[in-house]
């Protein structure tokens, strides 16, 4: 979500004076925000920012940071939402991960990669969302360690004749879904909010859900996602991510590979298309226009299946768009982004903070 342009501006100032008189940079950003997505139509609430970084040039630390957003939306939605990507002990521990609460009513297309927006249907719940990584550093930009993902669904209302309690789709039933895994992730990134040419980021995990956990549901997940930055000219960079999601087993609706967002395949709502398996390729094109202003252009591939085979026997959706980019933070290079997307018979506006990927 977007922190407020005015609120930002009018306490860098102040954040910097009080960094420059700190061992370690610090700084910390409470403004309005304000953001829109077309799962959420306006939303409006408060927001915390903050970065740490605690080398003295970019190059020779890791910034770390943590967001907290309590919002509201025009579409009668709730949420509070704490994520966070943190090195910690001399950069010897990442962790990483988000957290939420939602009170969140949306729409339910469907399983499957050629579901019709004429059958969605609207559906409410209030959730709890736990996704968290603790990972020791192994070797130089090489980390390994554990994962825990939670997810408690309750309150669940359908339409009447809803389609999910026809169709006896998994997950209709609510309740606890918890799982642990291990977890890999190389990262030479100095900068998670803007990466620069050069840098690459590979993260892997395999999770485990069952019973024995207290899930109601058993299945397995492994989530592999890549990127890299190259360098285009002397302003502009090429970003590229590969993303896979992978389930075996029978997991609920609410955890299948989900395609549409503000970061993977802008352009349609969030879990437009869903399925047990999921995969993304995505790149970007980012430049200066004159001093904080940049633009972008974007675009991606992707697909939902029900197995491997399944995700390419129909053509796969695509997503494209541009941008512009704000400065906002000039010490970390930190941008507002307003995006402009769209998709196959769909589009989409995001405003957010933080580069997508």
């Amino acid at each position: 979500m977007i922190l407020c342009l005015v609120a930002f501006i009018s306490q860098e100032a102040q954040a910097q004076v009080w960094n420059d008189s700190l061992p370690r940079k610090f700084v910390i950003w409470p403004a309005p925000s304000i953001g829109y997505q077309p799962e959420t139509r306006l939303s409006f609430g408060l927001a915390l920012f903050s970065t740490i970084r605690t080398g003295e040039t970019e190059e020779s630390s890791r910034l770390s940071n943590l967001e907290l957003d309590i919002l509201y939306t025009l579409n009668k939605q709730f949420i509070l939402d704490l994520d966070h990507h943190l090195y910690l002990f001399n950069k010897n521990l990442i962790s990483s991960g988000s957290n939420s609460l939602y009170h969140f009513p949306e729409l339910f297309h469907g399983l499957g990669a050629e579901t019709q927006d004429s059958l969605a249907e609207l559906y409410h719940t209030n959730r709890i969302e736990l996704d968290n990584s603790f990972l020791y550093k192994v070797s130089p930009n090489l980390y390994l360690g554990a994962i825990h993902r939670f997810q408690q669904l309750r309150n669940l209302e359908y339409q009447e004749g809803s389609l999910m309690l026809r169709d006896q789709i998994t997950g209709t039933e609510g309740g606890i879904t918890n799982g642990l895994g291990i977890g890999m992730i190389f990262d030479n990134r100095s900068n998670q909010l803007n990466p620069v040419p050069g840098h690459s980021f590979l993260e892997i995990s395999w999770t485990i859900f069952s019973p024995t956990l207290g899930s109601r549901y058993s299945f397995n997940r492994i989530e592999i996602d890549a990127r890299h930055y190259i360098k285009a000219n002397k302003q502009g960079v090429f970003a590229f991510q590969a993303y896979g999601l992978f389930n075996s087993g029978d997991p609920p609706f609410r955890l299948t590979g989900m395609l549409g967002g503000s970061k993977l395949m802008r352009g349609y709502y969030h879990d437009r298309f869903r399925d047990r398996q999921y995969l993304v390729l995505q790149s970007e094109y980012r430049t200066i226009l004159y001093k904080r202003l940049g633009v972008v252009v974007f675009g991606g591939l992707g697909n939902v299946g029900y197995s491997m085979k399944k995700l390419f026997d129909t053509g796969p959706k695509y997503s494209f768009g541009t941008g512009l980019r704000f400065q906002i933070d000039k010490t970390n290079r930190g941008n507002i982004r307003l995006d402009f997307a769209w998709g196959r018979k769909s589009s989409g506006i995001y405003l957010s903070y933080g580069e997508c990927f």
